[in-house]
């Protein structure tokens, strides 16, 4: 679904910023002049996004087809062989995708690499936990290892919804939250302080929009 945001000007004029957040990919945004503007772009991407998932949803009913012609080892070996990235980019197109596992999406895919399913093996999957753990989020943050335990679900659960395409029988993945830190999973408070809630009320008291008082009450 796309969504159109106003967005005051210093010369007391509204620009309409239209967005619309695909699935285990970018967020596509543009601003416009117009409300009108803003919604025909969104019905354009949302009208390709549509065209893209039938071309997905045909290329994995092919893949079904094929796999019944072939032998077990033949099907294995065309299992083990696809890329990490392509089974995720399908999965996040198929109804059995969780939102957790679409949010997660573009990130995994910008860490994973060129991997094929077949070398998802400890020593890989340890590394990739090293290298997010090390590594920072766009907000300037260190990944947590809750997200990283998020990425790996991720990937277990796209190779296990392949496999059944291919009707290929897996034993047990090398995902673990053994890879993660020690006392990794302490609980949090995440309860704002005082002086937090203060802060927040006195920024959008500077709110130079008909908006000021909803973002108020919606906030309290």
């Amino acid at each position: 679904m796309g969504s159109i945001i106003e967005r005051p000007r210093k010369d007391g004029t509204i620009r309409f910023q239209a967005m619309v957040k695909i699935p285990g990919g970018k967020a596509f945004v543009r601003t416009c002049d117009t409300r009108d503007a803003a919604q025909i772009y969104i019905d354009s991407i949302e009208d390709d996004r549509q065209i893209f998932k039938e071309i997905a949803r045909k290329k994995h009913e092919k893949d079904l087809a094929l796999a019944a012609t072939l032998t077990e080892g033949e099907r294995r070996t065309r299992f083990m062989s696809q890329s990490l990235s392509a089974v995720l980019k399908e999965f996040a197109e198929s109804n059995e995708a969780s939102d957790r596992v679409k949010r997660n999406l573009p990130t995994i895919l910008r860490k994973v690499g060129d991997v094929t399913v077949g070398e998802v093996r400890k020593a890989w999957v340890r590394k990739y936990v090293s290298k997010v753990l090390e590594s920072k989020s766009q907000y300037g943050t260190l990944y947590a290892p809750s997200t990283v335990l998020g990425h790996m679900h991720a990937m277990a659960s796209a190779i296990k919804w392949s496999a059944e395409n291919w009707d290929v029988t897996i034993g047990k993945l090398p995902f673990s939250s053994t890879y993660l830190p020690a006392n990794w999973d302490v609980k949090r408070e995440r309860r704002l302080e005082k002086y937090e809630q203060i802060a927040i009320l006195n920024n959008l008291r500077l709110i130079d929009a008909p908006s000021k008082q909803h973002w108020r009450y919606i906030f309290r």
